[in-house]
């Protein structure tokens, strides 16, 4: 509870996030990329954890780059490059997001249009 306390008043500067927090008090905050955000977001409907967690995987997978960290390779998501490639819906489609791939590909196309991902 006192963590909850100091998160509380180290978001003064924040008057609206303060009076979310003091007024839910289970609500918890993260820090995740938007980009991530965005697909995590897409793939949860209609979905368990368990499953949305395996999309994203598969997501990732999509990505030429990797990172081996002791011994485990690594995937990225994909740069937005990629999912705005010709056949990347019907791609996502094969992986199992099934109707969720065409909204991936056109939150990609908006995200594209508004100056891409910082």
């Amino acid at each position: 509870k006192q963590w909850y306390q100091r998160r509380v008043r180290g978001t003064r500067s924040d008057p609206h996030l303060s009076s979310l927090l003091t007024s839910h008090p289970g609500l918890r905050l993260i820090r995740q990329d938007p980009y991530e955000c965005l697909l995590a977001f897409i793939t949860s409907s209609c979905n368990n954890i368990p499953r949305i967690s395996s999309l994203m995987l598969k997501l990732s997978q999509l990505s030429k780059h990797s990172r081996s960290v002791c011994g485990t390779d690594f995937h990225p998501l994909p740069d937005i490059g990629v999912l705005l490639r010709p056949g990347t819906e019907q791609r996502l489609r094969e992986l199992g997001f099934g109707y969720r791939a065409k909204y991936i590909v056109s939150a990609m196309k908006g995200v594209e249009e508004r100056g891409g991902v910082e």
